[in-house]
């Protein structure tokens, strides 16, 4: 359930701004992020029910009016969600700079045969003796 919550839209948007952040009042999410507050408002309740944010309560008086606000901060959980995403996106570019890079070879001596990867490009090797 833990990859399944991180990979849905918004996720990784309001745990990356509440790490940057560290708390924000939902108003300050919705502007940031410019979403609908439906959305977010379902996605921060999934988020927190994970464990990944936790939500406190601005404390007002009965007497002045104001609605009260929900400020959003991240878990312990929520800053190695962080780490994962940080991982997934290094994972990303190691992708991209070693699928032009790559050069590996691979011989079976006992089939005479092997295999020669130049990037994306494989190529079937027979090796004759």
């Amino acid at each position: 359930m833990f990859l399944k919550i991180l990979s849905k839209s918004n996720a990784k948007e309001i745990l990356t701004l509440l790490n940057e952040y560290e708390e924000l009042y939902f108003g300050q999410i919705q502007k940031e992020l410019d979403k609908p507050k439906s959305n977010l408002s379902r996605i921060l309740s999934e988020l927190q029910d994970e464990g990944l944010v936790t939500k406190r309560t601005e404390e007002t008086n009965d007497e002045d009016g104001r609605i009260p606000k929900n400020y959003y901060s991240l878990t312990e959980l929520g800053k190695i969600a962080i780490k994962i995403y940080q991982h997934e996106d290094m994972m990303e570019d190691l992708k991209e700079k070693k699928s032009k890079d790559i050069r590996i070879h691979y011989i079976d001596n006992r089939n005479n045969q092997g295999f020669q990867i130049n990037g994306n490009n494989i190529e079937n090797l027979h090796i004759k003796k």
